[in-house]
């Protein structure tokens, strides 16, 4: 088994800077070959989000 790590984030979707942060994530996980399941929670003015990553490799 890889290793696992957990990143939790609130998101605020009309902020743009956040958005490039995002997937600025996602293009790191996807680069160092980690698999990773998204939870989000729905909140009154922002959603939070954990991201759960598992690396795939040795």
């Amino acid at each position: 088994m890889g290793c696992i790590y957990t990143v939790t984030y609130e998101a605020n979707w009309n902020d743009a800077d956040q958005r490039d942060d995002e997937q600025e994530l996602h293009r790191f996980t996807q680069r160092y070959g980690y698999h990773c399941k998204e939870q989000a929670h729905t909140m009154t003015s922002h959603v939070q989000v954990t991201l759960t990553c598992e690396h795939q490799g040795e």
